[in-house]
């Protein structure tokens, strides 16, 4: 997320998409080792935390995407190399 949406420039926190996308990341994990070792029901506690867990996901990545498209003159990662 660093690369496709950077935070503002010499900013050293990361974006609000970033954020919730590694915070998606960490509560679906979470979900999973419950689903795995504690109730593995679609219809159990572990189902829903993973499910919130897509969820902060999905909107972190589209958060991301809206913030690409909407600013101008957005500098490429130097690792975006175009062939």
């Amino acid at each position: 997320m660093r690369i496709v949406a950077p935070g503002k420039e010499g900013d050293q926190r990361p974006s609000v998409s970033s954020a919730l996308v590694i915070l998606g990341t960490g509560i679906t994990f979470v979900g999973g080792l419950l689903c795995l070792f504690a109730s593995p029901n679609p219809e159990g506690a572990a189902f829903v935390v993973a499910a919130v867990g897509l969820a902060a996901i999905a909107v972190g990545i589209v958060l991301g995407i809206v913030a690409t498209t909407s600013e101008r003159n957005v500098p490429a990662h130097p690792m975006a190399k175009v062939l």
